[in-house]
């Protein structure tokens, strides 16, 4: 207890010591710098300050960091990319699409491919799908567009140019665009689907029709701009009609059963005789539809067709020919079957079937002067293809194409001598099906009908113009559906739909 006394009283007058030492210090501070011990105390608390700064800087840095979004990198954060440029030759008019290389850290949730450029001819198979297949495209420029989604639902588009380009056998046509106009003269009564269209003199016939199935034939004189009505012994549709001498013939057709769901072939003819302005009716000797009809000489051919069988087609056997002057039917045993597709062209003495959904490359060659049949072969097989026959020379044009590893709408014109049996060709500037062939002011008119079987099909039709003798190609492009053209002394005239009726038309070309 002793030693702690003397230790407390030690170091109390140590402290008080200290104590007045700094007091003389503190006095001394009025006259004189600041001790080196203060100096260090604020050095000190101006480093706490510039610490704190530092970390507010910090701290503000930070906040801002997390306030932006992240920067997107190619491949590693949203990316969408529908592919390189396609550059394809019809007919080769298929192309896939691919859009897996799209990339999204979040996922994908959504996939949408749509045409935003180009023809409007094309069918997208897979729409909502990352890779679909494109098909019935035709010359032209495309642009195809991908939209890619991702699961917090931002939406990310690319586009791809796809060009088709003509066929590498075409070579180096020479073509010249033309201005075309129609001038309404006349309407008919309501629209129908799949009639019948003929002329004979300044008159137009537009026979049969479905849904419903329809007895009518529309008749236009184009000369006093009149119309006026007749009726066939049966309503029917896909009739074949032909205007030979001063008669029209109607021939077989589908009517429709089990309330349209289904069709049947029939054997029915009906007869209009222009002068008399009658119709007659009778039979085929064979139910059908889709014959093709010609009349060469004296006689007025129906080849080839569909009928009721399943098993054994005898339509697309046999030729039926009706004699005007006998008034009198024979039939004859084909060959070469042609059950559909096929067209008829007559020069001379000889009418040609050429073509159709059986025997494609194959064309018929009925000879009236002999009564002899004979069989020769076109270049391409297709179906659905339109033709003429002038100046010694048979032109083939467009149509559908099948073969084994391909199929597409053809371009081709295949130029056929008629004494030679030398082909050449040439090409539509676009591929054209179930179109129509005229001849006019010494050059062929074709009216190329561009509807596929896609789901985008165009209500266009091109009016392209054949020189043979310079070898050029005029051609227009127009937004109507022509159905049907034909010249009367000299001035070209086109049936085609509007607002649900049919409408007549003059055609002028500038």
């Amino acid at each position: 207890m002793k030693a702690l006394n003397t230790f407390l009283k030690r170091n109390f007058l140590f402290g008080a010591s200290f104590l007045f030492a700094a007091l003389l210090c503190f006095q001394a501070c009025d006259k004189y710098e600041l001790p080196e011990l203060i100096i260090l105390q604020e050095q000190k608390d101006e480093s706490e300050e510039q610490e704190q700064e530092q970390e507010q800087e910090q701290e503000q840095e930070q906040e801002q960091e997390q306030e932006q979004p992240l920067p997107i990198i190619e491949g590693q954060f949203p990316t969408v990319f529908a592919g390189d440029s396609i550059v394809l030759y019809y007919p080769n008019n298929h192309l896939i699409l691919d859009g897996l290389k799209s990339f999204d850290s979040l996922g994908v949730f959504d996939y949408t491919w749509r045409k935003i450029a180009g023809p409007p001819y094309y069918t997208i198979i897979s729409e909502k799908s990352s890779k679909t297949d494109i098909y019935h495209l035709v010359m032209g420029t495309y642009l195809f567009e991908i939209t890619v989604q991702d699961t917090s639902f931002k939406i990310y588009k690319d586009t791809i140019k796809v060009v088709i380009k003509e066929p590498e056998y075409c070579g180096d046509i020479k073509r010249v665009p033309i201005d075309i106009k129609l001038l309404e003269i006349g309407e008919l009564g309501k629209a129908r689907e799949y009639v019948a269209i003929t002329t004979l003199g300044s008159k137009i016939f537009i026979a049969g029709g479905r849904h419903p199935d329809s007895k009518k034939v529309d008749i236009y004189d184009v000369l006093t701009e009149t119309s006026s009505i007749i009726e066939l012994g049966t309503a029917r549709s896909n009739i074949t009609a032909i205007a030979a001498g001063n008669k029209v013939f109607f021939a077989g057709g589908l009517v429709s059963v089990f309330d349209g769901w289904a069709y049947s072939a029939v054997d029915d003819i009906d007869i209009y005789d222009i002068n008399t302005d009658t119709v007659s009716s009778g039979h085929l000797n064979t139910e059908g539809s889709g014959m093709a009809a010609a009349a060469v000489g004296d006689k007025v051919l129906f080849v080839g067709g569909i009928d009721n069988s399943s098993t054994a087609n005898e339509r697309k056997g046999t030729a039926e020919m009706y004699s005007l002057l006998t008034n009198e039917w024979t039939t004859a045993k084909l060959s070469q079957g042609k059950s559909d597709g096929h067209i008829a062209l007559v020069y001379g003495d000889k009418a040609y079937f050429a073509g159709g959904y059986e025997n494609r490359d194959k064309i018929l060659i009925y000879d009236n002067s002999t009564g002899v049949w004979s069989v020769e072969e076109m270049y391409e097989n297709k179906s659905q293809l339109s033709g003429i026959a002038v100046d010694g020379k048979m032109y083939l044009a467009g149509g559908y194409t099948e073969n084994p590893d391909l199929f597409y709408l053809s371009n081709l014109v295949e130029i056929k001598d008629l004494n030679s049996g030398i082909s050449s060709y040439t090409c539509l500037s676009q591929p054209s099906i179930n179109g129509q062939a005229i001849a006019y002011d010494n050059k062929i008119i074709v009216i190329a009908k561009h509807k596929s079987e896609g789901q985008h099909q165009g209500n266009q039709s091109t009016i392209e113009i054949y020189d043979p003798s310079g070898d050029i190609w005029y051609n227009a492009t127009i937004d109507v559906h022509i159905e049907y053209i034909f010249n009367y002394n000299e001035t070209l005239y086109t049936i085609s739909t509007k607002t649900g009726k049919i409408i007549i038309s003059k055609l002028e070309i500038r």
